[in-house]
């Protein structure tokens, strides 16, 4: 988008100031879709794609799951009042200020997104970009692009000054000064030939070549016979933003009429089981407050409340009470909380809202008996295979071992039939057992990876080896030697040579909103994890190494995943890593 393209857009977002964020979906890479309601209550919608952003009157729907960045932008922008809409100087960038935020467009360079706290300070950017006079990355104080010069704010002796010392034409000047396309529109106006030196313009051409400038003050419009820069093509629109819109078919074509926001009354539908699923919800008031912010929460999570409230209607018509309702919700996952007379309190977005029952279920008293108190949140329980190291192969099987070599036999317990035991051939090896579950066939890439991780948690660590031998057997081929300890009976299938290496990376669970640590080897992590390490045995030790992992994969994430990998502690790292200093191998892809 040129610069005088993005002046004529935000005189026309600026009817947004004074409105609230309500919805805001990323529906493409670099496209965004934002719902602002007025102060009347109608709604406004912003889309933002790539280079442009304009109004429409079209309405998204939700694409599905939010991507992180998105609720990024929810977490710090939903139910914010949008104070001004402003460009950046004479630059193709705007901002949406809600005083303790800004959502910085930059509508240059493929376009990117940036949100920053009120002293510009970067928060999160969609992309992360380094260039010789700035970097946009997350705790950067934020800096345009650096466009050049304000025509509009310009002085006519500044004006003069600059023409007087460009060499080049009239034409190339303009466009150099931000007006790109339209500088041969400016040059009609003003009457003065493009391909005239610019240093050779007399007084009076530079006067009318200012006037001509500040004659393009206000936007364009039909009524003013100002079309240049709505059509570009010779077509006419009513608004600069109706101009774009019409010109990006992608987005026109998934869109639908954006209607007014009114509380539907209607009965739910009969649904054809017994399952939580689709319904609008009618409207809903905040648990604790019923401020300001509930409704555009209840709009997000629709989906989420309708599929819970017709489940309950179709439980009530099977003849459940509300015990079992309960129950069936809180096992399939239902954000069901509590149940009240005429209405039912759900948690979504991380707050409780009190959902009015529809149609002839609100009539339905809840009796004591059957009424149950809010449950507590649930709490995530640990699996039992995280009492031991652990990692999922590339095809997806489970392998463990022990902490410690005092875990040999509980580790070897575990096997059962159809497992197989990975030993490295050396003292203080970790009993480490592929685990497949039922009809899993454990191929020969799950074989090598759980040779490689026995090699990593051996001892060839502590004594900064590079190469280990490992070897594999059936559980049956372990027996107790005479001093109890564990030996290996029968022929022995060997991995030669294996490179003693171990990667620790973090998988992003935006659901939980947690990151994960993820240790094993390279293939095996490099699939299952978002960011990654590689290690191998050096001179740090345990706690300073665990500091270089997380602060390498701190340098390697997403700035909007940065917030939940650090959070992850140090002790944390030190836990899955190996006995013995140890070094990040750089280069490691």
């Amino acid at each position: 988008m040129e610069p005088l393209e993005t002046r004529f857009i935000v005189q026309e977002l600026k009817q947004l100031e004074g409105g609230f964020i309500r919805k805001i979906f990323h529906t493409g890479r670099k496209e965004f879709y934002i719902e602002i309601e007025d102060r009347g209550k109608q709604r406004k919608a912003v889309v933002i794609a790539g280079e442009r952003i304009f109004l429409t009157d079209k309405k998204q729907k939700s694409p599905g799951e939010p991507s992180t960045f998105c609720m990024y932008l929810r977490k710090h922008l939903i139910d914010k009042k949008v104070e001004r809409v402003v460009q950046a100087g004479f630059e193709p960038v705007l901002a949406m200020d809600t005083g303790q935020e800004k959502l910085v467009v930059e509508l240059c360079n493929g376009g990117n997104v940036i949100l920053c706290d009120a002293g510009k300070k970067i928060i999160a950017p969609l992309e992360i970009l380094v260039e010789k006079t700035r970097e946009v990355r997350t705790g950067k104080l934020y800096q345009t692009p650096g466009r050049g010069w304000d025509p509009f704010a310009m002085e006519f002796d500044q004006y003069r000054q600059l023409l007087l010392r460009n060499e080049g034409s009239v034409k190339v000047f303009m466009e150099g000064l931000g007006f790109g396309k339209y500088a041969d529109a400016v040059l009609q106006k003003a009457a003065v030939a493009g391909g005239k030196r610019a240093s050779q313009l007399t007084i009076t051409e530079m006067v009318q070549l200012q006037k001509a400038v500040k004659a393009l003050a206000a936007a364009p419009s039909v009524a003013g016979g100002e079309v240049f820069v709505l059509g570009g093509k010779g077509m006419v629109y009513p608004t600069v933003s109706s101009a774009f819109e019409a010109t990006y078919e992608p987005l026109v074509e998934k869109t639908q009429p954006l209607e007014p926001q009114e509380a539907s009354l209607e009965p739910a539908p009969k649904a054809e089981r017994i399952s939580f699923e689709t319904i609008a919800p009618e409207r809903a008031v905040e648990h604790e407050e019923a401020g300001r912010g509930t409704e555009g929460l209840a709009e997000m999570h629709q989906e989420e409340i309708g599929r819970a409230l017709a489940g309950i209607q179709a439980a009530r018509e099977a003849g459940m009470d509300w015990e079992d309702i309960r129950t069936k919700a809180v096992e399939e996952g239902s954000p069901i909380r509590a149940l009240r007379d005429g209405a039912v309190e759900m948690e979504v977005g991380g707050k409780v809202i009190t959902v009015p029952l529809p149609g002839g279920l609100a009539a339905q008293p809840i009796t004591a008996a059957e009424e149950k108190t809010e449950e507590p949140e649930p709490v995530e329980r640990k699996r039992w295979y995280e009492s031991y190291r652990w990692f999922y192969s590339s095809e997806n099987i489970l392998v463990i071992a022990g902490l410690g070599a005092e875990q040999n036999e509980r580790v070897w317990k575990r096997a059962k039939p159809g497992d197989m035991v990975v030993w490295a051939d050396g003292p203080g090896a970790l009993v480490t057992v592929i685990k497949p579950a039922k009809e899993q066939a454990v191929g020969e890439v799950t074989r090598k990876e759980a040779a490689e991780f026995a090699a990593a948690l051996a001892q060839a660590w502590t004594a900064a080896t590079d190469e280990m031998d490992v070897f594999m057997v059936r559980p049956e081929q372990i027996i107790k030697g005479p001093t109890k300890t564990l030996a290996v009976d029968g022929e022995r299938n060997w991995y030669r040579s294996l490179p003693v290496r171990l990667a620790v990376g973090v998988k992003i669970d935006p659901e939980m909103g947690k990151a994960r640590l993820v240790a094993g080897p390279l293939m095996a992590v490099r699939r299952h994890a978002d960011y990654f390490v590689t290690l191998r045995a050096g001179m740090l030790q345990s706690y300073d190494l665990a500091v270089q992992v997380k602060n390498k994969l701190l340098a390697k994430c997403r700035p909007y995943d940065s917030g939940l990998i650090e959070n992850v502690g140090v002790e944390e790292i030190q836990r899955i890593l190996p006995a013995g200093g140890g070094q990040v191998v750089e280069g490691v892809l």
